[in-house]
């Protein structure tokens, strides 16, 4: 195996992931958007008809980041919960395959065990509103 040719690939996928990543959290969010109304806000003289409807909007773009988007987390023990489980179900992957006569038995558990894992990642990892528990609440 030509180990440069699977360093450049890694190398290039680390790169590619790393600028996704960076253009996702580098984009405005709700309170910069925010922030930035308010300041063409301000430079709009208080008399237009335009400054009223700005207004509005933000006041109304406020009210739903206070109500809903604040209140919006994930679970994070679900999500380590999860990575857990997934984590024992590679391990049984590996040891069905290492495993030559009763490899079935292992492959079964892992398989059990990894849609078990993948479910309460994919449960903790969406945002939604939730408890102190972590139990989404229905609204």
């Amino acid at each position: 195996m030509d180990w440069n040719a699977v360093a450049a690939v890694a190398v290039a996928v680390a790169g590619v992931i790393g600028v996704l990543a960076e253009r996702h959290f580098k984009k405005p969010r709700h309170r910069d958007i925010i922030k930035a109304d308010l300041e063409i806000l301000a430079l709009l003289p208080a008399e237009s008809a335009i400054s009223h409807q700005l207004s509005n909007h933000i006041d109304e773009t406020i009210r739903r980041v206070i109500s809903v988007e604040d209140g919006k987390r994930r679970d994070a023990e679900t999500v380590i919960g999860g990575l857990i489980f997934l984590g024992v179900s590679g391990g049984l992957v590996s040891g069905a395959a290492a495993n030559g006569g009763a490899w079935w038995w292992l492959a079964a558990a892992a398989g059990l065990i990894g849609v078990c894992g993948i479910t309460a990642v994919w449960e903790g990892a969406r945002r939604q509103v939730r408890d102190s528990e972590g139990f989404p609440v229905e609204r």
